[in-house]
């Protein structure tokens, strides 16, 4: 075997080794790509379900302040009509 065709052999080697190592590459990129998708639509996910509690417990909150102010209303009057 000669010097040209070792190099050769090596070169082949190379970009055998390189074209392996680019293909895995991308898979990994693809993966790490839909974890990150999965990872958004899951928080979005939460976001909107913590929302949606805050929208609920906002007008249950927003009930209940309406329905002290009408018993202090209701209390303030019968004290000036008892006096």
């Amino acid at each position: 075997m000669d010097i040209q065709s070792i190099f050769y052999a090596m070169g082949i080697v190379f970009m055998s080794v390189s074209f392996v190592f680019m293909i895995a590459l991308i898979v990994l990129l693809l993966y790490i790509k839909n974890r990150v998708t999965q990872l958004q639509k899951n928080v979005q996910e939460k976001i909107e379900v913590a929302a949606s509690v805050g929208q609920a417990s906002g007008k249950a909150v927003e009930i209940a302040v309406d329905k002290i102010r009408g018993f202090i209303k209701s209390k303030n009057k019968s004290k000036s009509s008892n006096k």
